[in-house]
């Protein structure tokens, strides 16, 4: 006989499982994540997961743009709904609260230098018209808090001396906290053709979006419409050079609109308050545009392809001896472009996983935002002021993504880029006393023209 009976048996895995993720990052020390799910909650293929998210900081490794580590602690449960109304709908409706320290805010003498919290709730609908290619609207209701020390009012505005703290002798500086709603509306997409919507070599993607700081159901701390996308292309090279070689572009852009008492404050820069004015720009740090980093323009740190200020941060641990470092600030903007080139090429004689690529990244960020008279502000837009960084990079493939490891230049810094902003702090403060003399401008090393960018995941 020919026939083989064959037997098999289905049955339903277990409804509820937990996982548990654990990692190391740069900026972000030691980090862990962990869910438990209850993939049938009540029926109906609703999903209920609760999460925990931790980034401790623990053996991180600060840079010129941060003093602390980007600290980010995050509790949350979300409820997912498949087939909502129709197949290709599903709806995600989800609470959180989360606390953690954001170098882009003043430093805080808070445990763990926490200086930013948020607790809410957000509704998701996620419309999928094909695979990978889906249309999403987002609502997202909180409430908002940002605190520090500031510092500033107890430091002679030209001296070099550290501040006075809270604890120790003669002036203290002053505990602030900002606290502010938030009513976000957001409307984003995944569109185009490729031939693997992972790890594509063929094809383009367009990512549009449009997000709107609303004064809906509440008055919001932050009133803005925001719009921008990204367009990326892959174009394979086997034709004209050899099997496994390809190109790949990406553009991006943008800009944010204030509106309301925001825009009003933004605006007025120098002529605004001084304390509405730094909470205000402090409000819209997340919001406004950057560029820097392994994602974005290489050759650069995280942020820091801009205009900057060099600036003090003094903070401590309620001692007599606090502790002074020097960073950048990156200053942001309302608009931003950028573009990368990539030329993706096979490494020769170490198998199929290993690939090398050459790489071209550019981009600016104008309409700064900085409490500056207009005649002094930076340009919204010059071609004079695109930040080009160039070099090259291997790639290993693994079962979590590609591994990353890029060399890159600097191709046209501008002051700061190659100062350490101790020195150019000093060298500023030197000038604004009356009357200055002897300020010499620090010499430029040009070491930092260089940067080595490592993670994981393709670069676009």
């Amino acid at each position: 006989s020919s026939t083989v009976t064959v037997r098999y048996q289905v049955r339903e895995a277990n409804l509820r499982y937990l996982t548990a993720e654990g990692g190391y990052a740069r900026r972000l020390g030691v980090t862990g994540q962990g869910s438990w799910t209850h993939r049938n909650f009540l029926g109906d293929a609703r999903v209920l997961s609760l999460d925990l998210l931790a980034n401790t900081g623990f053996l991180a490794r600060t840079d010129a743009n941060a003093v602390t580590p980007e600290r980010r602690f995050r509790a949350s449960a979300s409820v997912r709904q498949p087939y909502l109304f129709t197949t290709r709908l599903s709806g995600v409706a989800s609470v959180f609260a989360e606390v953690g320290s954001n170098p882009q805010l003043d430093v805080s003498d808070r445990f763990l230098d926490t200086n930013a919290g948020e607790v809410g709730l957000s509704g998701t609908a996620i419309y999928q018209f094909m695979p990978f290619r889906t249309a999403n609207l987002q609502y997202e209701l909180s409430r908002a808090i940002q605190f520090r020390v500031d510092t500033t009012r107890a430091v002679d505005p030209v001296g070099t001396g550290p501040a006075p703290v809270p604890g120790g002798s003669g002036p203290v500086a002053e505990r602030e906290r900002d606290i502010f709603n938030k009513s976000i509306l957001t409307a984003s997409a995944t569109l185009g053709r490729a031939d693997d919507y992972v790890s594509p070599s063929r094809g383009f993607l367009v990512r549009p979006f449009l997000e709107m700081g609303l004064n809906v159901p509440f008055r919001s701390g932050t009133e803005y419409l925001k719009a921008g996308g990204e367009l990326t292309g892959y174009h394979p090279l086997d034709d004209l050079l050899a099997d496994d070689f390809s190109l790949a572009g990406r553009l991006q852009g943008g800009r944010v609109w204030p509106y309301g008492r925001s825009r009003r404050v933004l605006s007025a820069g120098a002529s605004a308050s001084g304390d509405a004015f730094s909470t205000y720009e402090n409000r819209f740090d997340p919001i406004f545009y950057y560029a820097g980093g392994s994602d974005d323009v290489r050759g650069w740190t995280n942020r820091l392809a801009g205009s900057k200020v060099a600036r003090r941060v003094v903070y401590n641990r309620q001692t007599n001896d606090p502790d002074t470092s020097y960073v950048y600030e990156a200053v942001g903007g309302r608009s931003k472009i950028a573009f990368s080139a990539e030329l993706r090429m096979p490494f020769p004689g170490l198998g199929e996983n290993w690939s090398t690529t050459a790489f071209l990244d550019g981009g600016q960020v104008g309409g700064a935002n900085t409490p500056l008279a207009e005649e002094d502000a930076p340009d919204d837009f010059a071609f004079s002021n695109v930040r080009y960084g160039a070099g090259a990079g291997m790639r290993y493939r693994t079962p979590v993504g590609h591994l990353r490891l890029d060399l890159a230049f600097k191709l046209n810094p501008d002051f700061e880029d190659l100062r350490d902003p101790r020195d150019v702090f000093e060298y500023n403060q030197c000038r604004a006393r009356p009357a200055a003399t002897n300020c010499d401008a620090p010499d430029a090393d040009h070491w930092r023209r260089l940067r080595l960018h490592l993670s994981i995941g393709q670069s676009f």
